[in-house]
């Protein structure tokens, strides 16, 4: 129950953080930077809904904290786009990097979740 309570609100997030970048996109191609985070956030929720698809997803995600993973891409695009905003200096771009800002806590959050889910289940297993 929890996982899917966690799942809907990473869902949740996803479209938030791609209708953000996706109104900002302007901005993005003034500095010459790529909206592929908009689509890379879609892998997150991965993770906690495709064990509910299969039980050999459990044995692939949770075990390990493999499902870390999923983050990972969006992390490292959505830090080269902070980088850029940041040393462009004008007012225009402040609210394209607080979306920026916000899908890189988005995916803090979501590794840190993958992280308890892990450690749920290791301390459930006898």
């Amino acid at each position: 129950m929890l996982q899917a309570i966690a799942g809907f609100l990473l869902l949740c997030l996803a479209v938030d953080t791609t209708r953000k970048i996706y109104s900002h996109r302007a901005v993005f191609l003034e500095q010459r930077q790529s909206t592929i985070a908009g689509w890379l956030v879609w892998l997150c929720p991965l993770p906690l809904f495709l064990p509910l698809v299969s039980r050999q997803f459990w044995v692939l995600f949770f075990p390990l904290p493999i499902a870390a993973v999923f983050f990972l891409p969006v992390l490292i695009i959505a830090n080269a786009n902070r980088k850029c905003f940041e040393k462009s200096g004008d007012d225009r771009v402040k609210s394209a990097a607080a979306a920026v800002d916000g899908l890189i806590t988005f995916g803090y959050m979501g590794m840190a979740g993958m992280l308890v889910f892990t450690i749920l289940l290791w301390v459930k297993k006898p």
